[in-house]
């Protein structure tokens, strides 16, 4: 694996302004922070629009519902590092119920149903969320400092939810995260939500940063050089800059420190782990060389007329490395992983038990659920006459299957590329 050397803090704040900031321009000027148009590959791939955005709403739908009944109104959002407005398509697309199919589809936020603030330090980027967003009456964008808290958004009334995603909040410092927190809590309602998306020290992209101990060493080194997937030169030239990397605990420490200093209680109402196995820098490599391209073969299964070769998505077990909170988590989700590919393999070839395939009661529920789904939708795939069953049902629903095992064996501890925690202010 590579190593990287680990920047102060005080370099998060400074030295890597500059680049953070280059870097976001470019990405602009670009096109890839145009208003989002879903593909299988790139920045807005299948696993982002299948998998990262959708764990996003499936952890916030319940308590957005409720805040929704509560408040009675259009309800207001501060998008915290807004970018160029992502979080507005996200919170509105939002299905109110997605187990009840014969339901008429609904989301939770409709788009008239929202009074959206977006706050970003980037000046390209308030540009590009106010051309993508024209002609909405309800959707505004400034650009703030968050380094400096709030700052001039103190002056407008509370939101209802303040929001951030895809890691974000991890270009502040401990000290600045914390004075921030403790500004929307002065500012908050209570019941008011806070959503905190940060990027998870314990990915399995970058066991390197699982040791961390001090504030220094959760400070390290990231690029976005995923952005140039398949071109090695622009990759190579890719900025990197310092960033603030978060574990579960972390989190929770943060709250209630902050909450101290505002005068509240931030309660904490869920953490979760995004993307433990098919973060963006699974397939560079960049910080674990011996990662598998999983997220390119995880975009292939959601591929139409395309057949992936289901033994590249068998994992080593000893990539779960050795630390006594982070190994067991990750070896139990690529056990799992693994028997749920090699059970689909063997189940296409011809027919498998599934209670004779593994040890059956010691399986969790989540992997137990996925495998009686995989064994169901083979045997459905023998009726499918016209075009390519393997490739057009039966690898897609692989793909959703391996979700939920993700979705239901997380733990919140910071395991995945993304690290989510809502909170509610307290009074």
């Amino acid at each position: 694996m590579k190593l990287h050397p680990i920047p102060t803090p005080a370099s998060l704040d400074r030295r890597s302004h500059s680049r953070v900031q280059n870097n976001y321009r470019e990405a602009v000027a670009a096109g890839r922070y145009n208003v989002h148009r879903p593909s299988l590959v790139g920045k807005h791939d299948a696993v982002r629009n299948l998998w990262e955005d959708q764990a996003r709403r499936q952890i916030l739908r319940p308590h957005l519902q409720r805040r929704c009944v509560e408040a009675e109104r259009p309800v207001r959002v501060l998008d915290l590092g807004c970018g160029a407005g992502q979080g507005f398509a996200l919170l509105t697309q939002i299905e109110a119920a997605p187990d009840q199919p014969g339901r008429p589809a609904s989301c939770v936020l409709a788009e008239e149903a929202i009074e959206y603030v977006g706050a970003d330090l980037n000046p390209a980027m308030v540009t590009k969320g106010r051309e993508n967003y024209a002609g909405y009456g309800n959707v505004f964008f400034f650009q703030a400092d968050l380094n400096a808290g709030l700052g001039v958004l103190r002056r407008e009334p509370p939101f209802d939810l303040y929001f951030s995603s895809y890691g974000s909040f991890s270009h502040l410092s401990l000290a600045r995260m914390r004075a921030l927190l403790a500004d929307i809590g002065r500012h908050a309602r209570n019941g008011a939500l806070v959503v905190l998306d940060f990027n998870g020290r314990y990915s399995i992209e970058w066991p390197a940063y699982w040791s961390a101990r001090t504030e220094a060493e959760k400070v390290r080194d990231y690029t976005m050089n995923y952005l140039h997937l398949g071109d090695p030169e622009a990759m190579s030239r890719a900025d990197h800059f310092p960033l603030r990397f978060w574990t579960g605990d972390d989190v929770t420490r943060l709250a209630r420190t902050a909450g101290r200093v505002a005068g509240c209680e931030f309660q904490m109402v869920a953490q979760m782990d995004c993307s433990m196995l098919v973060g963006r820098h699974v397939d560079t490599a960049e910080y674990h060389a011996a990662l598998p391209p999983l997220r390119r073969l995880v975009n292939s299964l959601h591929q139409d007329f395309q057949r992936t070769d289901l033994d590249r998505l068998l994992l080593a077990p000893e990539l779960a490395g050795e630390h006594p909170l982070v190994s067991p988590v990750l070896s139990r989700l690529i056990r799992s992983w693994n028997l749920l590919v090699d059970f689909t393999r063997r189940r296409i070839e011809g027919p498998v038990a599934v209670a004779d395939f593994t040890d059956w009661p010691a399986c969790p529920p989540a992997l137990q659920f996925a495998l009686i789904g995989m064994d169901r939708v083979i045997a459905d795939a023998a009726w499918v006459e016209n075009g390519d069953a393997r490739a057009n049902l039966i690898e897609p629903q692989l793909a959703y299957l391996l979700r939920s095992l993700e979705f239901g064996l997380q733990r919140g501890i910071g395991c995945g590329h993304g690290h989510l925690a809502v909170l509610q202010v307290v009074r």
